[in-house]
């Protein structure tokens, strides 16, 4: 099987599975429990990996909240300042996650007013637009850093500064930039960062809320989407300590593969597109001067890619995007201006670090198969 759907999950690293089966077997407790050994344990299986994640993003350790992803964390910051800031003005781009966009939508219908800005046909977000749409109440800026369905990567530091000048909050979805590229917070001072432990070769269902302290070491205003007492308040739920172990695993592991990993993948997706020159296909949203390495969507005339997907199925794991079906073709796609018969064509390629040139071959050779 050649796996080329790393944007959708990737592989659990074999380190992150040691660690979570010994804290299984090993630590049961209660990590908000206090006094007796086994919760104290587990306590510290927690703090070791805020201590990770901090060290990772070049954050304070006590701005790091865990949660279940970067769903949870997208909903959390939108709904959450929203509830704290009644009637304000929130803006975001219709090339958001569905997460983000849905959330956006539940909003909208209990009165509160969106925004969505158009992304230009390289999935980017234009800073004239952004500030052409701010209002007086305008309290939050929501946007994703690097697509998860076509690799192009929006200007932060330019939208940082324009949130800045205004007051406004800033949140980001750097679930896909994570480990693809180097994040340092105290360069990036925003106020909100999510993302998942899934796509850092980590566990399912658990991820990582930054939340930026002001200089008294208070949050900003914002409404907790599940209460209770853990995480300071911010997020309640007693804590999943193998998952928030193996977080803090891949976490290290990255962090210590980082340089190469992002080597790898740049030769990746070089051979990659040396292989497709020539061939009649055409590259969705191709940013070659701002995207993270390892995703690249194609479009192949022709050919259905559903049925290319399935009929490949054995062989390959592949991708239409997130959100696209026979019946509902990817949003992103289609805001970036590729009509509906287009995006039928079209697919997503995402490596990872267990890719080879090998792959990339055998890939090749079943496409031209098809052409």
């Amino acid at each position: 099987m050649i796996y080329f759907d790393n944007a959708a999950t990737t592989e659990v690293d074999k380190e992150v599975i040691k660690t979570m089966i010994d804290v299984l077997e090993n630590t049961y407790g209660n990590p908000s429990g206090k006094y007796y050994d086994q919760a104290l344990k587990a306590n510290k299986i927690i703090e070791e990996a805020r201590e990770k994640t901090a060290k990772f993003l070049n954050s304070e350790e006590d701005e790091i909240i865990f949660n279940s992803g970067a769903s949870e964390g997208n909903n959390h910051i939108l709904k959450g300042v929203a509830l704290e800031n009644k009637g304000c003005h929130i803006i975001t781009s219709n090339l958001e996650h569905n997460s983000t966009l849905k959330a956006c939508m539940d909003l909208e219908e209990v009165g509160y007013e969106i925004t969505y800005l158009k992304g230009n046909s390289l999935g980017v977000i234009s800073l004239e637009d952004l500030k052409k749409s701010i209002k007086s109440n305008t309290k939050l800026v929501s946007i994703i850093w690097a697509n998860n369905e076509i690799g192009s990567v929006n200007n932060i530091k330019g939208i940082l500064q324009i949130c800045n000048e205004k007051n406004i909050l800033l949140h980001v979805d750097a679930t896909q930039m994570v480990g693809k590229r180097k994040i340092d917070l105290s360069d990036f001072k925003i106020d909100f960062l999510t993302f998942s432990g899934h796509k850092i070769y980590g566990p399912k269902g658990v991820g990582v809320l930054y939340i930026k302290r002001d200089r008294y070491g208070l949050f900003p205003d914002l409404k907790p989407l599940i209460s209770g007492s853990q995480e300071d308040d911010q997020r309640g739920g007693t804590y999943c300590t193998h998952n928030i172990a193996g977080l803090g695993k891949a976490i290290e592991v990255l962090e210590n593969i980082q340089n190469k990993y992002i080597e790898n993948l740049n030769n990746l997706e070089g051979y990659l597109l040396e292989k497709l020159e020539g061939l009649p296909l055409t590259l969705n949203g191709y940013n070659k001067d701002s995207k993270v390495p390892g995703i690249l969507n194609i479009q192949i005339p022709g050919v259905n890619n559903e049925i290319f997907i399935k009929e490949n199925s054995e062989m390959l794991a592949l991708s239409t995007g997130s959100a696209c079906s026979l019946s509902k073709p990817s949003h992103v796609l289609e805001n970036i201006g590729i009509d509906k018969f287009k995006i039928r064509n079209s697919i997503r390629i995402s490596l990872g670090k267990k890719n080879t040139i090998k792959e990339i071959d055998e890939f090749i050779n079943i496409l031209k198969k098809y052409i």
